[in-house]
Order: structure tokens, then sequence, then C-alpha cells
């Protein structure tokens, strides 16, 4: 909702391949990952397949997650961002958003 006030469409996939086929058919300006996602592979999984295609490997990624313990896997797997989401502040998670996005 926060993101929708201040003018970014969203969309939520259900699981990766879900995720994977709507980048493919549509890519978005950017994209809002959690590490526990549902389907065949983790979020870190699927951000390293993100990263290594040539399609989306440009999409700036944050990841949202209530593990902190995973910021270095995940910027070293191509995030643009990481944020715990038990200490997020939406108005953060925009300015972030508003940086990155096209």
């Amino acid at each position: 909702e926060k993101l929708g006030s201040a003018g970014y469409e969203t969309k939520v996939t259900i699981n990766s391949e879900q995720a994977m086929q709507f980048i493919i058919d549509s890519p978005p300006d950017i994209i809002l990952l959690d590490v526990m996602i549902p389907g065949k592979m983790n979020g870190l999984e699927f951000l390293a397949l993100l990263k290594s295609d040539e399609k989306s490997k440009k999409i700036p990624v944050i990841v949202l997650t209530n593990l902190d313990n995973q910021k270095d896997d995940a910027i070293k797997s191509g995030a643009n961002g990481y944020f715990v989401k038990a200490n997020l502040e939406l108005n953060s998670l925009v300015e972030e958003v508003n940086k990155l996005a096209k």
C-alpha cells in the first residue's frame, strides 16, 4: 500500500517460478525479494539466477527478510539493498525504491 500511494504499481507472485515468468514477460523496474520464498529455490538462489540472466541482471533488487544474517550473501549475489522486515520503516523502503527504480 505504501508503494502504491507513492505512485508505484506493484505485482505479487506466489513462487519463484511465477516470479521468473513475470520478469521474463514484463520486466519490472525493481524487484523486492524475500529470502524465504515458496518454490524450488530460496530468495538468494533466485537472486543469483536473476543476476546471471541477460534479461534480468540489470534490474535492481532489494532483499526484504527477517533473517538479519544474510546481508553479506545477498550483496555478494547482486542485491542493491537489504532490509530486515522487523526493523523496516516503510518510508525508508520507499526512499530506497525511489533511488533505484527507473
